[in-house]
This record gives structure tokens, sequence and C-alpha cells, in this order.
């Protein structure tokens, strides 16, 4: 889409969805339950019980997707007392996740890269998993003395753990499985999982 308003930086059409969400999730935001099949409402906490709200557009194919992400810069740069251009600097700057965008205008599943590495010596608690998951929007489901399940709406993710203690730390095998579950719905390069695992074990041991 062509944007002809001069004072509307045309970079606005190159945000992508993930790219947004990325940067929100980096900066504090915390996905809200999804209540609109085309936004993704995200939350922010701030001093005396405050609270601010952006919507991220999820349809990169819809035609009102350009002035949605100008919206969602325009919020993000009042909520955030920050500069537009620089806030769209950063959401341009973060990582591709390599999907395709499917014909309804959402995200089409990546193939999983093909790993033969493990997870070295991972010391993350179930407390720490937990969490990550919550901060990325997913809801969570508690079948009492059988498992926790875990689902992303706007992704289909979805992910069935046994029920552990929050200071259990997880088996590998279960990580490796939430791992390929993220990265093959975009949501979370396995790359970067590896990361998040790497330093919340590294917290674990210096605790």
């Amino acid at each position: 889409m062509k944007l002809n308003n001069p004072w509307i930086d045309p970079r606005v059409a190159d945000v992508r969805s993930q790219a947004a969400r990325t940067y929100l999730a980096k900066h504090g935001w915390r996905a809200m339950r999804k209540d609109q099949a085309r936004l993704q409402a995200f939350e922010r906490r701030g001093a005396a019980k405050n609270s601010a709200v952006v919507y991220v557009p999820l349809r990169e194919q819809a035609r009102d997707y350009p002035q949605r992400v100008i919206e969602l810069v325009t919020d993000l740069a009042v909520a955030e007392g920050r500069n537009a251009r620089d806030i769209l600097n950063d959401i341009l700057q973060q990582p591709e996740d390599n999907s395709r965008i499917a014909p309804n205008g959402m995200r089409a599943e990546k193939q999983p890269k093909e790993r033969h590495r493990t997870l070295s010596n991972p010391k993350i608690t179930f407390a720490q998993l937990r969490q990550l998951l919550l901060d990325m929007g997913f809801a969570e489901t508690v079948t009492p003395r059988s498992h926790v399940f875990f689902a992303h709406e706007a992704s289909g993710a979805e992910v069935a753990l046994p029920i552990y203690r929050s200071n259990r730390i997880v088996l590998p095998h279960h990580l490796i499985t939430v791992r390929i579950m993220l990265d093959a719905k975009g949501l979370m390069d396995a790359d970067d999982f590896d990361e998040f695992v790497s330093s919340a074990s590294a917290k674990q041991s210096a605790s």
C-alpha cells in the first residue's frame, strides 16, 4: 500500500506484526486475552496502578493494516514518552521470523529448523517457563492431577505439560517440546529460546 501523506513515515508499511509483538514483549508489555480477530491487545502497567493498552494488527494483508500500524506507533510514543520515529526504528530492527503470509492475512507456520543438538544442562524452573508463556499471550488451563495446557489463540500454538511445582526444574525433553512449538508457530525463534533458557539457568545456578 502506497502512503501519500508526506507527514507519515512510509516505512510503516514495512512493519511486520510479529516484529511489533516482539518489540512489545521486550519493552515490558504483556499480551492480553485476544477478543478481536484482527487485533492483539497488549497492556503495560505503570506507576500508581495506571495502565496503558495498545493494539497490534495481526492481518498484514488487510486494507487497514498500515493505518493500524500508524495508530500503534502513535500510541506507543505517547505511552512510552518516546519519539515515534525512534519506536518505528526499534520495531523495524527486530529479527525477522522468516514465516510466510497466508492467504487469510495471518502468518503461516514456518517449518521447524532441523536441529540435532540438545539444550545444554538446562536449569529453568516451571515458574520461569510459565511466566514466559503467559507474557507471550498464552492462556493457561490446569487439569488437576493430570496436566497444564497452554494455548495461544492468535497463532493456534498449543502445548500440554505435566504439572510441576513452581520451583521444580523442567525436564529437557519438555523444554524441547516448547521450543519446537514456539519456533514452528513463529512466536519465538529456537535460538532465542535457547538464549532465554541459558540466561534463566545461569540465574538459577547463581541463586
